[in-house]
């Protein structure tokens, strides 16, 4: 296929997707993820099924309408550790053709490197975040990247136990620094000792405590925190407890997003300063309240342009309609983009990254805790704020 006809294809492509609306939007296949254009015979696909639809006519979609996954599946090449229990996924800016990620997982206190390309992940080793503690568990619920720092972030949920409130959790109330290189996307120093000791961390990975004092400071988080969270099966009352889902770094400020407590109808975002989360006095936090529905909390955070994109989902130990939102933290404007359908019995959708932007579109990878290697899916979500919730 020509550059020229390439090119053609790449200008049709998102904002015919606009038009269309985020349901039975023909799909963008890409032989490579990290690219920010389309390999050549996949273009002609997309162009192919562009003319039939300018040709034949398309139905719009009514508003509201839920999203539609692509039809080519990812994969997962290798085991990934706690594969049930993905909660976070975040990547280095596309080079060479791969991205280079990090997945958080919710059990346990390792994180996972991986690469991203041609629809595939591939998962390269574990990394130590943190020493084991008897009977707890970091709970990582959230990674993010930042280039500015060359570091991955990874947060604990800052909450209790789900189905065993009585259990304390300490070990959740971390915020985890991995610098890495911004080259390789992997760290240039030994994390990986061959030493005796299991638990030995490396010295360059950094843990803030920091985040549990903003909360505590927080007018509309401090009466939930350390409180029960709503389960199926836990023997307790549902005291709404404060349970970080969610984190993304924008400019120098750190954003984290909670999935509970979800109060007449508003969740929560946290934001604070990126680098004095970890000085030796705890800054103090702003907190944001973000209307994403009836019941509806954070599940995931991802940085975009001009703000951020919200993964929602039901505060409730219970399965429940996911979205998709973007947040102007200028602004404060909220803009409902769509709903995600059911990707797997089972699944909640937990991860979410963003795989490519356009002036029109985002195309994003989600990936659901409850299922094997978080049957990962893809997305084209329209930046039009047709869909009203």
């Amino acid at each position: 296929m020509s550059a020229r006809l390439s090119w053609v294809a790449n200008a049709i492509r998102f904002p015919l997707t606009a038009a269309l609306g985020p349901r039975r939007l023909a799909p963008t296949v890409s032989r490579d993820a990290g690219s920010k254009h389309m390999a050549s015979d996949d273009a002609g696909r997309w162009l192919a099924r562009t003319l039939i639809v300018l040709l034949l006519g398309y139905p719009i979609p009514a508003a509201g309408q839920p999203l539609s996954p692509e039809p080519r599946e990812w994969r997962v090449k290798g085991e990934l550790p706690g594969d049930k229990d993905i909660s976070g996924i975040a990547c280095l800016p596309p080079g060479e053709g791969r991205r280079r990620c990090l997945i958080a997982v919710d059990e346990g206190y390792a994180a996972v490197f991986v690469s991203l390309s041609s629809k595939s992940i591939r998962v390269i080793r574990e990394i130590r975040l943190a020493p084991d503690v008897p009977k707890e568990e970091l709970d990582a619920e959230g990674a993010a990247y930042d280039a500015a720092t060359k570091a991955f972030y990874i947060v604990g949920s800052h909450g209790r136990r789900r189905h065993k409130c009585d259990n304390e959790n300490s070990s959740s109330l971390a915020l985890v620094r991995v610098p890495v290189s911004p080259i390789t996307g992997r760290p240039d120093y030994d994390y990986a000792s061959g030493i005796a000791d299991p638990n030995w961390i490396a010295p360059q990975i950094r843990t803030s405590p920091h985040i549990l004092a903003a909360m505590k400071k927080s007018q509309q988080l401090a009466p939930y925190v350390d409180k029960c969270l709503p389960s199926q099966w836990g023997q307790h009352a549902n005291g709404h407890g404060t349970n970080i889902e969610g984190i993304a770094v924008l400019d120098a400020m750190l954003y984290v997003g909670f999935r509970g407590p979800v109060v007449d109808g508003m969740a929560y975002l946290l934001a604070l300063n990126r680098d004095a989360l970890f000085r030796k006095e705890a800054p103090d936090g702003e907190t944001i309240p973000i209307a994403l529905g009836k019941g509806m909390g954070v599940r995931d955070l991802a940085a975009v342009a001009n703000g951020l994109l919200i993964l929602s989902g039901p505060e409730d130990d219970v399965p429940g309609s996911a979205a998709i939102h973007r947040f102007d933290p200028k602004t404060r404007a909220m803009t409902f983009l769509g709903e995600l359908p059911d990707i797997a019995p089972k699944a909640k959708p937990e991860a979410l990254l963003v795989l490519e932007e356009s002036k029109l579109a985002y195309r994003v990878l989600i990936l659901s805790d409850g299922v094997k290697k978080g049957a990962p899916t893809e997305f084209v979500v329209p930046k039009s704020a047709k869909n009203k919730r």
